[in-house]
């Protein structure tokens, strides 16, 4: 916590990235994230790269990364309709 506020860091193995295919996804979400200024995207502060890891540092958002929470909101629409 700096000042009052606090971050997240999205921490990725560039060799799990590799092994998975999913390079171009995360090199991407940084470049959005550089670009936009949303109310309901994660302000990018800084980014970090090395051979071992790639790393974003973000907002923090309570309870999670607002895609996993989108995803969970999507499943809890779908479940309801089910019932």
């Amino acid at each position: 916590m700096v000042g009052g506020a606090i971050f997240a860091a999205k921490v990725m193995d560039m060799r799990e990235l590799a092994s998975r295919n999913k390079e171009r996804r995360a090199r991407t979400e940084k470049e959005i994230l550089e670009m936009l200024e949303h109310p309901f995207l994660p302000t990018l502060y800084t980014s970090l790269e090395s051979p071992k890891w790639s790393c974003l540092l973000t907002e923090f958002y309570p309870g999670g990364d607002p895609h996993v929470l989108q995803q969970r909101a999507d499943e809890n629409k779908v479940g309801s309709r089910v019932s």
